[in-house]
Protein backbone atom coordinates (compact mmCIF):
# COMPACT_ATOMS: atom_id res chain seq x y z
CA UNK A 1 0.00 0.00 0.00
CA UNK A 2 1.52 3.29 -1.06
CA UNK A 3 1.61 6.49 0.95
CA UNK A 4 -1.14 8.05 -1.17
CA UNK A 5 -3.48 5.18 -0.33
CA UNK A 6 -2.70 5.58 3.36
CA UNK A 7 -3.61 9.28 3.17
CA UNK A 8 -6.78 8.33 1.27
CA UNK A 9 -7.63 5.73 3.92
CA UNK A 10 -7.20 8.32 6.69
CA UNK A 11 -9.25 10.98 4.87
CA UNK A 12 -12.11 8.61 4.06
CA UNK A 13 -12.08 7.29 7.62
CA UNK A 14 -12.36 10.80 9.07
CA UNK A 15 -15.16 11.61 6.63
CA UNK A 16 -16.99 8.42 7.59
CA UNK A 17 -17.30 9.85 11.11
CA UNK A 18 -18.57 13.30 10.07
CA UNK A 19 -18.53 15.78 7.21
CA UNK A 20 -15.53 18.10 7.33
CA UNK A 21 -14.08 21.07 5.53
CA UNK A 22 -10.58 20.94 4.07
CA UNK A 23 -8.76 22.91 6.74
CA UNK A 24 -10.36 20.78 9.47
CA UNK A 25 -9.10 17.61 7.77
CA UNK A 26 -5.63 19.06 7.33
CA UNK A 27 -5.46 20.21 10.97
CA UNK A 28 -6.48 16.80 12.24
CA UNK A 29 -4.03 14.98 9.98
CA UNK A 30 -1.17 17.37 10.79
CA UNK A 31 -1.71 16.83 14.50
CA UNK A 32 -1.08 13.11 13.94
CA UNK A 33 1.31 13.24 10.98
CA UNK A 34 3.55 16.33 11.01
CA UNK A 35 4.64 15.67 7.41
CA UNK A 36 1.06 16.10 6.11
CA UNK A 37 1.16 18.66 3.32
CA UNK A 38 -1.83 20.74 2.30
CA UNK A 39 -1.32 20.43 -1.48
CA UNK A 40 -1.20 16.63 -1.28
CA UNK A 41 -4.33 16.43 0.88
CA UNK A 42 -6.27 18.84 -1.34
CA UNK A 43 -5.15 16.88 -4.39
CA UNK A 44 -6.48 13.68 -2.83
CA UNK A 45 -9.74 15.43 -1.92
CA UNK A 46 -10.18 16.57 -5.54
CA UNK A 47 -9.51 13.04 -6.77
CA UNK A 48 -11.98 11.58 -4.26
CA UNK A 49 -14.67 13.95 -5.55
CA UNK A 50 -13.80 13.20 -9.18
CA UNK A 51 -14.19 9.47 -8.49
CA UNK A 52 -17.43 10.12 -6.58
CA UNK A 53 -16.08 8.75 -3.30
CA UNK A 54 -16.96 12.09 -1.74
CA UNK A 55 -19.25 14.97 -2.54
CA UNK A 56 -18.95 18.67 -1.77
CA UNK A 57 -21.50 21.06 -0.36
CA UNK A 58 -21.35 24.61 0.93
CA UNK A 59 -22.34 25.36 4.49
CA UNK A 60 -23.07 28.73 6.05
CA UNK A 61 -23.32 27.41 9.60
CA UNK A 62 -20.39 29.48 10.83
CA UNK A 63 -20.47 33.22 11.32
CA UNK A 64 -17.86 33.69 8.59
CA UNK A 65 -18.00 32.92 4.88
CA UNK A 66 -19.42 29.71 3.44
CA UNK A 67 -17.23 26.65 3.83
CA UNK A 68 -16.81 23.82 1.37
CA UNK A 69 -17.59 20.59 3.22
CA UNK A 70 -16.70 17.09 2.09
CA UNK A 71 -19.03 14.16 2.73
CA UNK A 72 -18.34 10.50 2.04
CA UNK A 73 -20.66 8.70 -0.40
CA UNK A 74 -21.81 5.08 -0.44
CA UNK A 75 -19.13 4.41 -3.06
CA UNK A 76 -16.63 6.11 -0.77
CA UNK A 77 -17.60 3.78 2.07
CA UNK A 78 -16.91 0.82 -0.22
CA UNK A 79 -13.52 2.32 -1.14
CA UNK A 80 -12.79 2.84 2.57
CA UNK A 81 -13.55 -0.82 3.21
CA UNK A 82 -11.25 -1.89 0.34
CA UNK A 83 -8.42 0.32 1.58
CA UNK A 84 -8.87 -0.90 5.14
CA UNK A 85 -8.62 -4.52 3.98
CA UNK A 86 -5.44 -3.68 2.04
CA UNK A 87 -4.06 -2.02 5.17
CA UNK A 88 -4.81 -5.09 7.28
CA UNK A 89 -3.07 -7.34 4.73
CA UNK A 90 -0.04 -5.06 4.59
CA UNK A 91 0.14 -4.87 8.38
CA UNK A 92 -0.11 -8.65 8.62
CA UNK A 93 2.70 -9.11 6.10
CA UNK A 94 4.93 -6.67 7.96
CA UNK A 95 4.16 -8.37 11.27
CA UNK A 96 5.06 -11.76 9.79
CA UNK A 97 8.53 -10.36 9.11
CA UNK A 98 8.80 -9.44 12.77
CA UNK A 99 8.98 -5.71 12.11
CA UNK A 100 6.00 -4.76 14.28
Amino acid sequence: MLKKEIWTLCILYLLSKKDRYGYDLISQLKSLFPDAQEPIIYSILRELCKNQYTKIYLSTDSLGPSRKYYAITATGLEKLDDLYNCWKNLKSSIESLGII
